[in-house]
């Protein structure tokens, strides 16, 4: 054969086999300038929220077979690594899928067939969230040395007298260097993983993995090799790529077309697919003494952008401890996912992945009795029933709202051990592991034989695909044998070490729901300061379903990023922002530019009519920044002034000059809106910079702020224009989720001179709740009624709440609602989970605060008529 021969031949099979799953040329551009550049921290967060913007813009053309197949077939491309010695230019891109895990990859897209139909992504996502979601999703190594190793790889290079340059052997070897043992640049002591998320509780996850053995479990495949090599051959003539001779692997050829066996790609897409890996790429240099697991860590625990795999690799990285985690997350979601979607109707991607990796898990049992589910005939009520048309006056109020002691429903909220002792009692119900903390569980449900006889099956189609060196059946079925009894004990040790247990995690990680306005000051550096707000968007869960979050520059007030539920955009407005960050603390000018903000605010609300919604909270972070007197004495009359028209105002501050905001916040001596004054101010004292020194009481701090429901039908002279003459509905639709509660708060500003206020809990036959009312912001002396099927709406009726002057004695009403029990109806995009159960809240009779006290108004009439008449007397007699 010439050499002109041999690089036709070579080209025309390299571009055969891998051209279809090279980078598309639609991702291109996610491997060009800034594009390439860290940006927003990986978390589950993030990988749900770029899913949920497909889901919702195609409700019900997109089903969750349909959407995991599409990811995995346009937006995961595995083994793209940055070429060694390239720099881009304008016709250069330096990367290419040069790993070793493309040959697997391309045969899963083969076992995992794609579907008609395709998913325009362009149209629901960022260029930036296509890019993340693509990253996300894909798994990679990136082996070369940075030149950064010495900052951000831990401890030093160990003097065992390997030689770093050599760990890569044959098989690692890339696709154009056929017979060098070695990479030509120095490799990585630390080199890149792709493809990964942080979690705090579940180790680093592989979500490609996971959403890769769903999509086969909804599309099982059992392929037999004779099959799969045939038509394989067909579309590649040249058997071992090594030395292009047919002659080299005609024996195995004719085993392979001879054999009767078969490749589940359940299995395949999962462990067995990465054990083959294993197997292929270290039994012929190592034997059965294989290298399975391989740990890293994340570049930062509360900013996680890039991970780092540990310094004593030694080139196997061919299966990874995330996804070894991954694997068996997916060998569980591939066996139960179908079962729930034939139960559950609409049952989406975001929900599945969401309720795994996180402490409430699937709800496997409910899901599996959804069909025999019978409504309760009746139920128990927990306090004595007051008919819808009652009134309660002064004294039967306190009677109600003081028979907390008489309910069990006093003890979900107040009673810390009640959670674990579910959790205890729960623990011997097989039905039970449906979450990610029950891994251990998992891994003792795996047929080691059948994994063994998986592995084997799929490593001889991965040998012949990839042309490596043919190795005896007897000799690759002992390595793949070895292969998987070392996953089983090296998985059992990592799953104990790396996920907490369950029972620790609880059943419920309650996120705040708020509208949080961030002041950054300039204590932190630029960093510092993106950590910061990554970790609080993580924090009180910004998106769809949970807060929203603003940020200020603390010197000079702008707006650095406005005011959005969407974690991507909160970077996106951060890169694109073209002022600088701030390098002092202006409390007066942040303020001011938050009272015209919070203005518009409340005016586009009363023009939509709006009944209830997130609480404002401003957080000012003041550390290692002193206050100007004047800065202060500015600051102190907005929060006795302009901030008046926000009774729903809450504010937090970060600081280390604890005493210095305590003074902003005294108000003993002034009458004030916002009462008591230890609800809506909260003072977290510390000087650290980082996030685990303040976190804990920052998140307890923001959890008990209760929603708020307010007068939908205040007019202004500001928003008059924006009023709306259409007729609206004026409710408030909420979502309850097993094991949590909301809370929601009428601000006493709304109940001056009322007469009779009610308020409504209706239920919309997705299941039961309970909901509680108190007068006391700690949510204490609650009373409380349960809806049941005969009985769907819960009444507070209110007489004469606030009469008279403003003053002290008027108090705010609190609400608490928990769900009791659901019929898994919930399907509509609004619900988060399957088994969340709709309610509406309706009021009537509250009064607009502007309105003021009708007697209080005719008085200070009469004080003013009466002031000009004297002044004209004075006038007139001199």
């Amino acid at each position: 054969m010439t050499l002109l021969h041999f690089l036709l031949a070579f080209y025309a099979t390299l571009w055969g086999s891998i051209g279809a799953y090279n980078i598309p040329p639609e991702l291109i551009y996610c491997y060009r300038g800034n594009y390439t550049l860290p940006s927003v921290g990986f978390n589950q967060q993030l990988l749900l929220e770029l899913i949920r913007k497909i889901e919702t813009k195609n409700p019900t053309t997109l089903d969750m077979r349909m959407l995991s197949v599409e990811l995995m077939h346009r937006l995961r491309v595995d083994g793209i690594e940055k070429a060694p010695g390239l720099q881009e230019t304008e016709f250069l891109t330096p990367y290419s899928t040069r790993g070793i895990m493309v040959p697997k990859y391309a045969l899963l897209l083969q076992l995992v067939s794609n579907i008609p139909g395709s998913v325009e992504f362009d149209k629901f996502l960022t260029p930036l969230e296509i890019c993340l979601l693509h990253r996300m999703l894909s798994s990679t190594v990136e082996p070369y040395q940075r030149g950064e190793e010495r900052a951000s790889c831990p401890g030093t290079i160990s003097d065992s007298g390997r030689n770093p340059h050599l760990w890569i052997t044959q098989n690692k070897a890339q696709l154009n260097e056929t017979s060098s043992t070695t990479f030509r640049r120095p490799i990585s002591r630390c080199p890149l993983e792709g493809g990964t998320y942080r979690s705090f509780s579940f180790g680093s996850v592989s979500p490609g993995v996971a959403i890769m053995s769903i999509a086969a479990g909804l599309q099982p495949q059992n392929v037999r090799i004779t099959d799969f090599i045939s038509a394989y051959r067909k579309k590649n003539p040249y058997e071992n790529l090594e030395t292009m001779e047919l002659m080299d692997t005609a024996k195995q050829l004719d085993k392979l077309l001879n054999n009767l066996e078969g490749i589940d790609n359940v299995y395949a897409a999962g462990l067995a697919g990465d054990l083959a890996e294993v197997c292929l790429y270290q039994g012929p240099y190592l034997g059965v003494d294989l290298r399975v697991g391989l740990p890293g860590r994340w570049n930062d625990t509360f900013f996680p952008r890039v991970r780092f795999l540990s310094d004593n690799h030694d080139g196997r990285w061919e299966m990874t401890d995330s996804e070894i985690l991954s694997g068996i997350d997916g060998f569980f979601l591939s066996q139960q996912v179908p079962s729930f979607l034939n139960r559950v109707r609409r049952l989406r991607l975001s929900q599945v992945l969401d309720m795994y990796y996180s402490a409430r898990g699937i709800p496997i049992v409910s899901i599996k009795n959804v069909r025999t589910r019978k409504l309760p005939s009746s139920a128990t009520a927990v306090a004595p029933e007051v008919p819808k048309d009652s009134e309660l006056r002064e004294d039967s109020l306190n009677a109600l709202f003081n028979a907390a002691g008489k309910t069990r429903f006093r003890k979900i909220f107040n009673d810390v051990e009640h959670h674990e002792e579910t959790v205890e009692a729960e623990k011997s119900v097989s039905d039970e592991i449906n979450k990610a903390c029950f891994r251990k569980e998992i891994l003792q449900t795996i047929d080691r034989d059948r994994l063994k006889r998986e592995t084997f099956n799929f490593v001889q189609v991965l040998q012949y695909t990839t042309g490596s060196v043919v190795v005896e059946d007897s000799l690759m079925r002992r390595n793949c044998d070895a292969a998987v009894d070392r996953f089983f004990s090296y998985a059992t040790d990592l799953v104990g070490s790396v996920v907490r247990d369950c029972s620790v995690i609880g059943t419920g990680d309650k996120k705040p729901n708020v509208d949080l306005l961030l002041v950054i000051d300039g204590s932190r550096s630029v960093y510092e300061n993106q950590q910061l707000i990554f970790h609080l968007a993580e924090l009180i869960d910004v998106s769809t379903y949970g807060s929203f979050i603003s940020v200020i520059n603390g010197m000079t007030g702008e707006f650095m990023v406005n005011r959005t539920n969407s974690l991507t955009n909160v970077f996106e407005q951060l890169f694109s922002f073209e002022g600088s960050y701030p390098t002092a603390l202006s409390m007066s000018r942040s303020f001011s530019s938050i009272i015209r903000r919070l203005s518009t605010h409340l005016d586009e609300e009363r023009s939509c009519r709006t009944v209830g919604s997130n609480s404002p909270v401003i957080l000012v972070v003041s550390q290692n920044q002193r206050v100007a007197q004047n800065d202060y004495e500015s600051a102190r009359r907005m929060l006795t002034g302009s901030f008046e028209q926000f009774p729903d105002l809450y504010f937090v501050f970060l600081t280390n000059d604890a005493s210095t905001f305590s003074a902003l916040t005294d108000f003993s001596n002034i009458q004030h809106s916002r009462i008591p004054v230890d609800e809506h101010y909260k003072i977290i004292e510390s000087s650290s910079a980082s996030p685990e020194s303040f976190s804990a009481e920052l998140l307890a701090t923001l959890n008990a702020i209760p929603l708020r429901l307010v007068a939908p039908f205040c007019r202004s002279s500001s928003n008059r224009d924006m009023w709306r003459d259409v007729n609206i509905r004026e409710e408030y639709e909420q979502y309850l989720s097993p094991g949590e509660e909301l809370r929601y708060r009428i601000s006493r500003n709304y109940l001056w001179c009322t007469d009779i206020v009610r308020v409504q809990f209706q239920n919309s036959a997705y299941g039961e709740f309970t909901v509680c009312g108190t007068m006391d912001h700690r949510f204490g002396e609650l009373s409380c009624r349960t809806t049941t099927p005969e009985q769907d709406n819960v009444w507070f009726n209110f007489t004469g709440l606030c009469s008279g002057e403003r003053g002290m004695s008027c108090s705010s009403l609190y609400f608490v609602v928990q769900m009791e029990s659901s019929y898994l109806k919930c399907t509509e995009n609004d619900c988060r989970y399957p088994d969340q159960v709709r309610m509406v809240i309706k009021h009537e009779g509250l009064r607009c605060p502007t309105e003021g006290n009708r007697a209080e108004r005719i008085t200070a009439s009469w004080l003013a008529l009466l002031g000009v008449l004297l002044f004209i007397i004075n006038v007139m007699c001199n």
